[in-house]
């Protein structure tokens, strides 16, 4: 079961991934939502991740992603 291992991991690097996302976007709440949203996508495809060369990094990317994915659908259209 894949459970045990992806907990451990989680409780692990929450932190750090925190951290990272928190200087990326600047705002504690949107930092939390996104690395929560990285551990969902994360945890739905967790052999994929489990088996990347920087597992860690690739949660913080997936966050990072997600940020970006955010902005694009909701900026304001150019004149």
């Amino acid at each position: 079961m894949k459970q045990p291992e992806f907990e451990d991991f989680h409780r692990n690097g929450r932190g750090v991934r925190l951290r990272a996302a928190l200087a990326a976007v600047g705002d504690r709440q949107s930092a939390e939502d996104l690395v929560a949203e990285a551990f969902a996508r994360d945890w739905a495809a967790w052999p994929r991740g489990r088996g990347h060369p920087a597992p860690r990094a690739w949660i913080v990317r997936t966050a990072l992603n997600t940020r970006v994915s955010w902005w694009r659908r909701h900026r304001r259209p150019r004149p």
